[in-house]
């Protein structure tokens, strides 16, 4: 984001920033969110710590972590090499030392397959707009009638304090009644206050990670040793990592349904029906999600979810009192 080390120093570059002050900022509090790579800390740091697992150990459906060592090399200097925990406890596992150099390009590298198209951010963008608008119509109108309810129930205090003062009704029943009224307007007033279901925090979250993924490689090329660690952090669950080559990956539950989204939404944009994309975003959500959150994921209504969000984002139309509201997934918990 304009940042240049120097020396072990970051001072802002002279360069056009690649993302924005105020997106890396939310790309922050993703990490916050979703991002914790997990790694114990030791003498050794590494940016790439914590978020490599063994590519070799996957094949046989063992996950195993990547750890770094340090090297002196006879001549002066370090040499540092990644290898499989399961190799260093003598667990199995018989997969080579990896250089840190090739692994950290094969990163580098690795960012390019996880872009999201222009078509699709773009039409995304649109739908989420709609959406912003159609809730703010949504929450007046709701407002309007909470505050006439509130004029209703003052009307009907009032008329009971004159009848009151009249002495046409009995003392505990007016007494009854307005401790009735009472309580039906501390919960229209409460309900006054909870009205705004602010989706533009959620549609801000989702705006982040779509642009975040815009140029990840370029992005990622150019960001110092901290920011690389932080959008690991932010996009990746899990790295494999096999003779000195990503072999695959699972990304943070946002990434991966945006993923699935995007994978029904192309499915659709080529012509295909509707459970034809519910196929394709099921197939992108397996390859893209840890086993234990996919067992949470697949199938049933939630897939359906994704699937109606790819046609609401091909038609231009997502409903604010739909998918972002229902499903916790596609928004940052606020409470």
């Amino acid at each position: 984001m304009g940042i240049v080390t120097y020396k072990g120093e970051e001072i802002p570059g002279r360069h056009q920033p690649l993302i924005d002050e105020e997106t890396f900022n939310r790309v922050q509090r993703v990490l916050d969110e979703h991002g914790v790579a997990g790694e114990r800390r030791r003498v050794h740091h590494h940016y790439l710590k914590g978020s490599l697992f063994c590519g070799r150990c996957r094949t046989d459906a063992i996950l195993r972590r990547m750890i770094i060592q340090r090297t002196p090399g006879r001549h002066g200097g370090d040499y540092w090499y990644f290898f499989c925990i399961g190799n260093q406890k003598n667990a199995g596992c018989h997969s080579p030392h990896l250089n840190a150099d090739r692994v950290e390009e094969a990163v580098v590298e690795h960012y390019k397959t996880i872009a999201f198209s222009p078509e699709f951010i773009s039409a995304m963008q649109l739908a989420l707009d709609q959406m912003l608008a159609e809730n703010e119509m949504a929450q007046r109108l709701y407002r309007k009638q909470l505050q006439d309810q509130l004029k209703d129930l003052e009307t009907k205090e009032t008329n009971l304090i004159e009848l009151a003062a009249d002495g046409e009704l009995p003392q505990a029943k007016i007494r009854s009644r307005l401790t009735e009224i009472k309580r039906e307007r501390e919960k229209l007033e409460a309900d006054l206050v909870d009205v705004r279901l602010d989706l533009s925090a959620s549609a801000k979250y989702l705006t982040t990670c779509l642009e975040l993924l815009r140029d990840p490689h370029r992005l990622y090329k150019a960001a110092s040793d901290k920011t690389r660690r932080r959008l690991n952090q932010a996009i990746f669950k899990r790295l494999y990592v096999f003779e000195e080559k990503i072999t695959g990956h699972e990304l943070q539950p946002m990434i991966a349904e945006l993923h699935a989204v995007e994978a029904g939404y192309s499915t659709l944009q080529h012509g295909h029906d509707e459970a034809t994309a519910t196929c394709v975003a099921e197939s992108v959500l397996r390859r893209h999600l840890p086993e234990k959150q996919l067992a949470t994921r697949s199938g049933g209504e939630y897939v359906n979810l994704l699937t109606a969000l790819a046609c609401a984002v091909h038609s231009g139309r997502v409903s604010s009192n739909g998918l972002l509201v229902r499903h916790q997934g596609l928004e940052p918990r606020t409470r």
